[in-house]
């Protein structure tokens, strides 16, 4: 599992997050002195679960279509997003079972990056219409 603080800021440029991810494997948190990256080896689905608050949905193509902005504008409190990163079929782990839904935001299929961006801007929509 890799946590981020929210302060985290991924480098734009390809070869310097590959160097970041490098170190981060390698250290076990980037930067050691005051980590913004994270890598937690050995933590399992159900785990890390029961360490969070909060709903939790898995991204997957064949899940509930829902509308994303709206949902995620719904929500009272942050969501615990699981996103497969992975080219075809479906999660092979517990995912499903320790997750309150299995949600789509597309009918074709997304690239896992895609499906965060489209969050990160639900997430930012909904910052947006609550302020005042």
């Amino acid at each position: 599992m890799i946590r981020f603080a929210p302060e985290t800021r991924i480098p734009r440029n390809y070869a310097r997050f590959v160097g970041l991810i490098e170190d981060l494997f390698a250290k076990g948190a980037v930067p050691p002195e005051r980590p913004l990256i994270r890598l937690e080896r050995g933590v399992s689905v159900r785990a890390l679960r029961a360490s969070v608050e909060g709903p939790a949905w898995a991204f997957a193509e064949g899940g509930e279509r829902i509308d994303l902005p709206r949902e995620v504008g719904r929500l009272e409190v942050d969501l615990l997003a699981v996103i497969g990163g992975f080219p075809h079929g479906d999660f092979r782990s517990p995912v499903r079972d320790v997750c309150d839904r299995v949600v789509s935001i597309h009918p074709a299929p997304l690239t896992a990056w895609t499906v965060a961006g489209e969050l990160l801007a639900a997430y930012r929509h909904r910052a947006s219409s609550r302020a005042p």
